[in-house]
């Protein structure tokens, strides 16, 4: 389970789940006997190297040494699935505690529980190192925000919300958005939406934003952080530009093994089995919250 992902395979998961616009429930699995990911020979090397020379040469991107020691920013892009969180966003339990019409704070809940723990030691090690403000961006592959697949009707329906939060193949949620309906009040498409399909994307934004907030307090941070959905390739510099920090040093954090040869990529292996304490932890919890005896029959 803890082993890196091949690209083949991360090509097979990726098409599945992004190009195709049709993502398929995973397969939930809990690791009993997994390890902690700080553990983990390579990305102890990486982390070690995010506040020293690596730093310096790749994530400054080309900029003067200078750089490191002044006000400038370093700009933290935090990749969601099987990165920051465990599994991925259209995860069964997630969806489950929705169904079941639990409230947000629950699901929030739910992902302070999926969260990896490595976020926060990250985020530490690099603000120590670094001497000054930290940025972080949440830095996600959501297709489906931008083109719509609809499961109610034979329709692909491309979505259009404020247009300032456009920028081609993303979109950038500021800090000022706090709730799923902020961005459905924006929805400007050419396309009608059904109330079925509404809710359902409501559903969704619901948990990304649920991620976010998981950051935000892990992080200590006093704001909600950008939150920069994408269906096209990373590319660091490119949303850094967009973003308005392209004189900022900054890479990102993601287990994307096609990115790994990207200088300004830390890259990681699939976070996709949890500890055995969290995992326990997590099972004592669903029961507690979501107990069998009350499941919904079409959750069975």
């Amino acid at each position: 389970q803890g082993g890196a992902m091949g690209v083949a395979e991360w090509d097979k998961d990726f098409q599945g789940r992004y190009k195709e616009l049709t993502p398929p429930p995973p397969k939930q699995h809990f690791d009993g006997g997994g390890a902690s990911r700080f553990s983990d020979p390579d990305l102890r090397s990486a982390l070690a190297g995010v506040a020293g020379d690596r730093l310096a040469a790749a994530a400054c991107n080309g900029a003067p040494s200078s750089v490191v020691g002044t006000t400038k920013p370093l700009v933290l892009m935090l990749d969601l699935d099987k990165c920051s969180f465990f599994g991925n966003d259209g995860n069964d339990l997630g969806i489950a505690l929705q169904w079941m019409e639990k409230g947000v704070e629950v699901v929030e809940h739910l992902y302070t529980k999926l969260l990896n723990p490595e976020v926060g030691k990250l985020y530490s090690l690099i603000t120590h190192n670094y001497g000054h403000h930290v940025q972080p961006v949440i830095y996600t592959m959501r297709a489906t925000f931008l083109v719509y697949h609809s499961c109610f009707r034979e329709a692909v329906i491309p979505l259009y919300w404020k247009a300032e939060w456009h920028h081609g193949a993303q979109i950038v949620f500021p800090p000022s958005v706090e709730t799923a309906d902020d961005i459905l009040g924006t929805y400007c498409g050419t396309k009608q939406l059904l109330e079925e399909e509404r809710v359902d994307i409501k559903k969704s934004l619901e948990r990304l934003l649920a991620t976010r907030t998981v950051i935000r307090r892990t992080l200590g941070l006093t704001k909600n952080p950008y939150l920069v959905v994408t269906a096209a390739p990373k590319d660091v510099s490119a949303t850094a530009q967009m973003l308005g920090m392209s004189d900022s040093p900054s890479f990102l954090w993601d287990d994307n093994p096609k990115l790994r040869e990207d200088p300004q990529v830390v890259s990681i292996p699939p976070f996709v089995s949890l500890p055995h304490e969290a995992a326990r932890d997590l099972e004592d919890w669903l029961t507690t919250t979501l107990p069998p005896s009350e499941l919904d029959e079409y959750l069975v």
